[in-house]
């Protein structure tokens, strides 16, 4: 489940706006083990860091969702949920279905999704991971999980209010434009 998500230069430009900070990205896939922006909060106020995506696993592999249903049951989680969530932006994400094929999720309505998440340091390094929840009716098609949107009003209260966490956790997101890479070729075009 949502093992890659991709950026572009928008999200710079959406960023910077919400961050008061010049952002600027290049496209790209972003991928377990790379380093990759994140919303964070200070005094209210949104900031940008950049940390790894996936906790480090004892078999060198790497946890990089974690399910809104049980994270705060979940040793690994507890802390990072309680303490350290961020959002991650991305121009969208990527799910596979049964028979293998891409499909790329993206709003159709906004150039940016927010995606929840919690964070923590695994050996010195400040790691984050993405949270999943059951997969919306456009999502559903593809795959029975997908990540937890949140909307932009809700970005400060997920980062900074241990209030609204409970119910931003079980929130189901918002609908998403969905697209394939695989096409069928026809004779005729």
């Amino acid at each position: 489940m949502c093992s890659r998500y991709y950026i572009s230069p928008v999200i710079g430009e959406v960023l910077s706006a919400l961050t008061h900070q010049p952002v600027s990205f290049q496209s790209r896939d972003v991928r377990p083990s790379d380093t990759a922006p994140i919303l964070t909060a200070s005094d209210g106020k949104l900031g940008l860091s950049a940390l790894e995506w996936g906790f480090p696993a004892s078999d060198k592999k790497r946890i990089i969702n974690a399910r809104a249903e049980t994270a705060g049951e979940k040793k690994l989680f507890k802390r990072g949920l309680a303490r350290h969530r961020v959002v991650i932006p991305a121009a969208g994400f990527y799910e596979w279905n049964a028979l293998k094929e891409k499909h790329r999720f993206s709003r159709k309505d906004a150039p940016v999704i927010y995606l929840a998440g919690i964070a923590d340091r695994f050996q010195g390094r400040p790691c984050f991971v993405i949270l999943t929840t059951a997969a919306n009716a456009s999502v559903a098609p593809v795959h029975s999980r997908m990540p937890l949107v949140l909307e932009p009003e809700q970005l400060v209260p997920w980062i900074s209010n241990g209030g609204a966490t409970d119910t931003l956790l079980k929130q189901t997101p918002a609908a998403l434009y969905g697209q394939t890479d695989a096409h069928q070729l026809s004779m005729f075009d």
